[in-house]
């Protein structure tokens, strides 16, 4: 795969929301800071028990480098078992969001962490990301990034209790206040803004 490049060079605004810890650090002699080297990364999925929307696919893939210098932007249309960049020598944010089944452009680290994605696009999978420091000397190969699922599908089923059951007829079922989107990097608290949060339709039994 060819995937589209994207650089821009901008300053990147630093926040808790990356996981923070030891910086894996490159095998290979330094090289000068103004040659690309080549890192290759591979991603995983979380375990998940299996159901109607497949919580384990990684199809789309972004994959986001950012740095006080210079951010960097790739795009995978599809899945592969591992991606290989050319990139400057440097300390990155590495953050990675797959299944949003677009090109989410350039952008920087401040702007990611507050891209909304709506609950409506959530058909056939779950967007799921990770991030991670790291340190860039020279050509290496980065640790496995593990993704995690940004939201979840949650199955109900809802009866009436036997002792009742000739008393009480359940005839409509409605999902109220539910969130019309999901923040992908970082963990925001829930919005205040009434026009967040919609109620579902009202769902109806034939039965008698």
């Amino acid at each position: 795969l060819h995937p589209r490049v994207r650089r821009q060079r901008q300053m990147c605004i630093r926040d808790r929301s990356c996981t923070e810890g030891d910086l894996p650090a490159s095998p290979m002699p330094p090289a000068t800071e103004d040659t690309p080297v080549q890192v290759e990364l591979k991603l995983k999925s979380e375990k998940m028990d299996t159901r109607a929307i497949d919580e384990n696919a990684i199809n789309d893939i972004n994959i986001y480098f950012f740095s006080n210098n210079i951010n960097y932007h790739f795009y995978y249309p599809e899945y592969a078992p591992s991606f290989v960049f050319q990139i400057l020598p440097g300390t990155y944010t590495l953050c990675v969001v797959t299944n949003v089944h677009k090109d989410m452009g350039g952008m920087t680290k401040s702007e990611l962490i507050r891209y909304k994605y709506s609950v409506d696009d959530m058909v056939d999978d779950i967007p799921m990301t990770a991030s991670m420091n790291v340190r860039i000397l020279g050509a290496m190969t980065l640790p496995t990034l593990e993704v995690i699922r940004a939201a979840a599908k949650i199955a109900y089923t809802i009866s009436v209790d036997d002792a009742v059951s000739k008393n009480i007829k359940l005839r409509s079922v409605q999902f109220c206040n539910v969130p019309r989107s999901a923040v992908l990097i970082g963990t925001n608290t829930p919005s205040t803004d009434k026009g967040e949060y919609y109620d579902c339709l009202l769902y109806t039994s034939d039965a008698a």
